[in-house]
């Protein structure tokens, strides 16, 4: 539309993440306007975003000035250029300094990141340890890939596949989240891990042995439930992945992909088995973009009142209710199973940073009876979900 009308511009309120990156601000919608609002016409504490091409070969610096934002407000200017492909300026107002815009992300198919200083042309390698990765990622997805930051929510049986193959996809940079200690009945489906290893935590039993792997992989650790390092997780993250046995860890990974803007992937998987002795084997992955499908619009969750309270109570709470021993829930685990249904959901998210993916669920399934069947839908974020909401603008502080 801005390309179409010219002098329209498209403005959103920003909100802000600090992590050890520095601050990065996050724009969850736009609106089209006529013109650029002024700092004067505004609440002196409200921040926005004004993205709009510009043929008169205006910078975003002289935009940005011609705004004249009140030393309160941060104020950010994206200009595209409609000469050349691919062309972008930025700059930023922030405690009444006049900043150029180092870096610019757009959450969504592709994940484009346009970098004010021109990263080097990307090579395939043709040799060495990544060049068979690399060449069948091709030069588009393997930088991504390689660059990236994963949170991994839930060390156990699905969560060690996944690191492993995303480690084997190249992956370098990890924040590993778990409370669980390693027990003798998790090295059946923990891929890699060792006996001697049993009574570390799951995080640095996985950390070492990645480190083993690839040394040159920065690892953090949290031995903790997520729900309680909520506030610890706020940092700069390219993908989110949960596997885990709680609805309210779910929703921990949902509420961190929307405050963050960070895409979201949901493994899971099980084994049951009817009072007839059929087993059913079903595993699901679900990659939901922010605001455009959550795990409780896409799934549902089976006790929201009890994943909410889990959710919301301080560190240390006693849990409602006893808990439910896991051999009443489901008849086991199966690691081929696990390993199908991680490589799915990894291959959803391959085909979003090609271009080529939304938000998806995909079903895999098995009996004795129809054999295995996968099936794959476009999803989108259901109507008033709490998750999926934008932001409100009284949240932008």
């Amino acid at each position: 539309m801005l390309l179409l009308e010219p002098g329209r511009c498209a403005v959103g309120p920003l909100r802000w993440n600090q992590s050890v990156h520095g601050i990065e601000w996050i724009v969850d919608h736009l609106i089209i306007e006529d013109s650029p609002p002024q700092g004067a016409d505004r609440f002196p504490l409200t921040d926005w975003l004004v993205l709009m091409v510009d043929r008169s070969g205006r910078s975003a610096m002289e935009i940005l000035q011609q705004v004249a934002p009140r030393t309160s407000q941060t104020v950010i200017v994206v200009v595209l250029g409609n000469s050349r492909r691919g062309a972008w300026d930025g700059a930023v107002h922030h405690e009444g300094e006049f900043l150029p815009l180092k870096e610019l992300r757009v959450i969504g198919p592709r994940m484009l990141r346009l970098s004010r200083y021109a990263d080097p042309l990307e090579l395939i390698p043709q040799e060495g340890r990544w060049s068979r990765t690399a060449g069948a990622l091709g030069s588009a997805i393997w930088p991504k890939i390689r660059d990236s930051h994963v949170l991994l929510v839930g060390c156990g049986r699905n969560g060690t596949i996944a690191a492993w193959q995303l480690a084997g996809l190249g992956v370098h940079h990890w924040t590993l989240v778990d409370p669980d200690l390693l027990e003798a009945a998790n090295l059946d489906a923990m891929t890699g891990l060792a006996a001697r290893q049993i009574g570390q935590t799951k995080t640095t039993a996985l950390a070492h042995r990645l480190l083993q792997f690839n040394p040159e992989m920065s690892i953090r650790c949290l031995a903790s439930p997520v729900t309680e390092v909520m506030d610890r997780l706020r940092g700069r993250y390219d993908l989110i992945v949960s596997c885990v046995d709680q609805e309210a860890a779910r929703l921990g990974g949902s509420w961190l992909s929307r405050r963050l803007l960070v895409p979201h992937l949901d493994l899971g998987t099980s084994v049951t088995r009817t009072d007839d002795g059929v087993t059913d084997l079903n595993g699901d992955a679900r990659l939901l973009l922010p605001f455009e499908g959550c795990v409780e619009c896409v799934g549902g969750i089976h006790d929201r009142t009890e994943a909410y309270y889990e959710l919301a109570a301080p560190p240390g709470s006693l849990h409602r209710g006893e808990p439910v021993p896991w051999y009443e829930q489901r008849a086991g685990s199966l690691v081929h199973l696990n390993s199908l249904t991680v490589a799915a959901g990894i291959d959803l998210w391959r085909s979003l940073l090609g271009g080529t993916q939304g938000s998806a669920w995909l079903r895999v399934a098995s009996n004795a009876e129809a054999g295995w069947r996968i099936d794959h839908a476009n999803v989108s974020a259901g109507n008033d979900c709490p998750h999926c909401r934008p932001v409100r603008s009284a949240d932008t502080r």
